[in-house]
């Protein structure tokens, strides 16, 4: 055998020493994807615990029920930037680097707060693990595929932050602000209906009950909802970055907005029927109705935003 065809067999040296612009040898990919599917594997053999925990605790949640459908997303997202993907891997060793010391530090963080004996609450824990099982997984993809592949990539790995629980000390500001927001906006739909009504902080007060906006009924976990639709529809048909970043934020208003309307209808129900309108499948089971409907100008928006990247392309 000679050097050329020595150098030709070789995958890892075809990944680090091909020319620019020369043919990618076909057997790279299977060889490199095997092998960060090994790594992978083998963290995620390492994290069961935390992962398995993870899942169970979303399933049953109130707020992040959403968290298993995040991984689905974001691989899905990658399936679609196949063909835009670099023809040759490097070593991304910088990358591999950062994320690896980020990942293990903050393991290390974990361990030591745990050993020093304090109790840390479940959504905190969930991140520590979360957080550092990713930063793994994606030094582990910055090794057998380089930085140029991340690069290319970046939006669809990114999307998977959405799989760290946010901890209560950022979660209850945020359920606070939300519930606020709500009472508020409730409140100024019933004025606009001539519905006589008070607002004590959370608290609507109608003439025959009070009805409170407690952390459940926040919209958080819709309004997380709206947001990943937004995300993954903008990244989808958009091509201008100002245009993806503008539609995923107008999703927050649109979040306050969809679950302010759904309270008014809840309060106009009460202050007809009383306070056994809440017992009705409007409350238990009208968040999906409500969600749907706000799909629609979320909808509306991402074709107008469409269109108009369209016509500039014409001209």
């Amino acid at each position: 055998m000679n050097t050329l065809d020595k150098v030709t067999r070789d995958p890892d040296r075809l990944s680090e020493g091909t020319a620019p612009g020369s043919e990618a040898d076909p057997r790279v990919w299977p060889v490199q994807t095997a092998r960060f599917s090994v790594c992978a594997a083998a963290l995620a053999a390492a994290f069961a615990l935390p992962l398995i925990h993870l899942t169970r605790f979303s399933w049953y949640s109130l707020f992040f029920s959403y968290i298993p459908f995040v991984p689905f997303m974001s691989a899905s997202l990658i399936g679609l930037d196949r063909a835009r993907l670099p023809q040759r891997t490097t070593r991304g060793w910088t990358g591999a680097l950062i994320c690896g010391t980020a990942g293990l530090g903050l393991l290390a963080i974990y361990w030591g707060t745990i050993r020093a004996g304090a109790n840390l609450e479940e959504t905190q824990g969930l991140a520590f693990t979360t957080a550092a099982f990713l930063l793994l997984l994606l030094a582990a993809a910055f090794y057998f595929y380089g930085a140029a592949f991340m690069r290319t990539l970046a939006f669809p790995v990114a999307f998977c932050c959405f799989m760290v629980p946010l901890p209560n000390i950022l979660l209850d500001p945020v359920i606070h602000l939300l519930r606020t927001t709500s009472a508020w906006l409730a409140h100024v739909f019933l004025l606009l209906a001539r519905t006589p009504n008070v607002l004590n902080g959370t608290t609507l007060v109608l003439p025959n009950t009070s009805l409170e906006v407690t952390p459940d009924c926040s919209g958080f976990h819709a309004g997380t909802a709206l947001i990943l639709t937004s995300l993954f529809g903008g990244y989808l048909f958009l091509r201008s970055g100002w245009n993806r970043l503008w539609f995923a934020l107008v999703a927050v208003p649109l979040g306050i907005a969809r679950n302010g309307f759904r309270i008014f209808v809840l309060s106009e129900m009460c202050a007809r029927q009383g306070p056994q309108a809440l017992e009705s499948s409007v409350h238990s089971q009208g968040g999906k109705i409500f969600f749907a409907i706000s799909l629609v100008p979320l909808f509306l928006i991402l074709i107008f935003l469409h269109k108009a990247e369209k016509r500039q392309q014409l001209h």
